[in-house]
């Protein structure tokens, strides 16, 4: 089995997204932003700061949005 607070934070953002829906955090689509253009996926739709269980604060996260 998998824990910590890594897990637990990658399963809550999976969760703000809709079936088939790609959702990352604001880190990982900052690490990412640079290819996402020869994906076909130029820019990362900001989805509305939301609060998490079990962490504290607003979290940032978004969608990559098609050509």
């Amino acid at each position: 089995d998998y824990f910590g607070d890594c897990i637990n934070h990658t399963a809550r953002v999976a969760d703000l997204g809709h079936g088939g829906q790609i959702v990352v955090s604001e880190a990982a689509g900052a690490a990412v932003e640079a290819n996402l253009a020869r994906c076909g996926m130029p820019t990362l739709r900001p989805l509305p700061p939301t609060w998490l269980a079990g962490f504290t604060g607003e979290h940032q996260a978004g969608r990559p949005t098609p050509l």
